[in-house]
């Protein structure tokens, strides 16, 4: 029984398990052996940062910039134009590898949110990264983060307790092409944002079941994420060698991470589920309150 079961998860693991190792490979050649190790080394915080980031990033509608974000600019000590940069990255690789996952284990989605929200996410972070890019403090930018989670806490919390609505066809395109918007601006101030808002959109508005709202989401945000991340390296440059050997560190985690998050998502009880994303959501609540307090 137990090795039936080892069979069947290496089974549904085999492309990411593949993609990590082909991105080591990928780094190995660009840095050497040793210098690959030594970025390791010197970077080994990220790693395990995003381990969990893109678990949550894969099974979530939080995203991997929940934990990146929060963890780079109060823990170690990055500045949150960096800590954004790095997120949006490294979502791309994880969240983008989590999308394939969903899509080719035809977890269920819903196409009508997805496509109108997907390109306006897009035209939302482009705009945003062009006229907000290093505007807004620090400080701004940290309660901003917070008061967005306690907002998905909030819907969170309400869905529990709400029957959920019949899905209104005619006033979805605007309403999500607004939102998509809306979402793709807060990715492009704090990393993340249009997956938790087209989440709230989906599961809150249109009544969409829990697991379907979480792949839609995963999906629109991997593609912002694409988009930001091209506009930073091709555009800004900036910090891009520090930003890749961040990105060389984690990468291979990630490739494994997302879609376990997403298989996780699809396997573990709903309630377990929904105690697993407010307690991630409180955590980073409360350290930012501690913050603002000292």
């Amino acid at each position: 029984m137990h090795l039936s079961l080892f069979r069947r998860t290496l089974n549904h693991f085999k492309l990411p398990i593949l993609l990590s190792f082909s991105w080591i490979a990928v780094f190995v050649v660009i840095k050497g052996f040793n210098g690959y190790l030594e970025v390791i080394a010197e970077h080994y915080p990220i790693a395990i940062t995003m381990l969990f980031g893109s678990m949550v990033a894969g099974g979530t509608p939080l995203g991997g910039g929940a934990v990146a974000f929060p963890v780079m600019t109060k823990l170690l000590g990055y500045s949150p134009e960096f800590a954004k940069q790095f997120s949006l990255a490294i979502q791309t690789v994880g969240m983008g590898t989590a999308s394939f996952f969903i899509l080719h284990k035809q977890i269920p989605v819903y196409k009508p949110v997805l496509i109108h929200t997907m390109p306006a996410a897009c035209l939302g972070v482009l705009s945003s990264l062009i006229l907000f890019s290093d505007v807004f403090p620090l400080v701004v930018l940290k309660v901003l983060f917070s008061s967005f989670l306690l907002f998905v806490f909030v819907v969170l919390i309400k869905l529990e307790y709400q029957p959920q609505k019949q899905l209104s066809h005619s006033s979805i395109n605007g309403t999500a092409s607004l939102i998509g918007f809306c979402g793709g601006v807060l990715s492009g101030l704090i990393g993340s944002g249009a997956d938790m808002l087209v989440f709230a959109f989906a599961a809150l508005l249109l009544g969409i079941p829990l697991r379907m709202a979480i792949a839609t989401s995963v999906l629109v945000m991997a593609t912002t994420s694409l988009v930001a991340t091209a506009y930073h390296f091709v555009v800004l440059s900036g910090e891009n060698q520090r930003l890749l050997e961040l990105l060389l560190s984690a990468i291979p985690v990630v490739s494994i991470g997302a879609p376990l998050g997403a298989l996780l998502c699809y396997l573990i009880p709903h309630r377990l589920l929904l105690l697993l994303i407010l307690s991630l959501i409180m955590t980073e609540v409360l350290t930012t309150v501690d913050f603002l307090l000292q």
